[in-house]
């Protein structure tokens, strides 16, 4: 990419909350040993799509998505390289969630 040009998808815009929350997904690894990860599911409204990201909380106690982001709220959000959703948390810094969804949204009154 040539130096002071930017795509599209290295700026972020205004996105709305329309759904987080958090699952406990069980698995077992290559030895047999079950294991238990919190994965965190958000998703957001932006520039027309309906985008469903996730993450895993690594540290036992962390905050999941349903305490960190308010269903409703707007927060600034894009996507990187086609297949991660970046959100600027409150305390400034990017959250990198891997996208599971996309969905196009219908425009009010069809």
């Amino acid at each position: 990419m040539l130096a002071g040009v930017t795509s599209a998808d290295d700026e972020y815009r205004t996105a709305k909350i329309v759904d987080a929350g958090q699952d406990t997904e069980i698995s077992a690894d290559l030895f047999g040993d079950v294991q238990n990860a919190n994965m965190n599911t958000i998703t957001v409204e932006l520039d027309g799509m309906r985008i469903t990201a996730n993450y895993q909380t690594l540290t036992p106690g962390g905050k999941n998505a349903s305490s960190r982001f308010i269903v409703g709220t707007e927060v600034q959000a894009r996507v990187h390289n086609d297949k991660q959703l970046w959100i600027i948390r409150a305390d400034g810094k990017p959250l990198k969630l891997r996208i599971s969804r996309r969905e196009m949204v219908a425009p009010a009154g069809i």
